[in-house]
């Protein structure tokens, strides 16, 4: 059960990391033009 729990911490982790990534990316954009 510990195993599962940080699995779905890891895969949270990973989720926000994607959505972090994509707001910076949007943020440069917007700088750019």
């Amino acid at each position: 059960y510990k195993d599962l729990d940080l699995l779905h911490l890891e895969i949270t982790g990973l989720r926000d990391t994607q959505i972090m990534n994509k707001k910076l990316q949007m943020e440069t954009i917007r700088v750019y033009k």
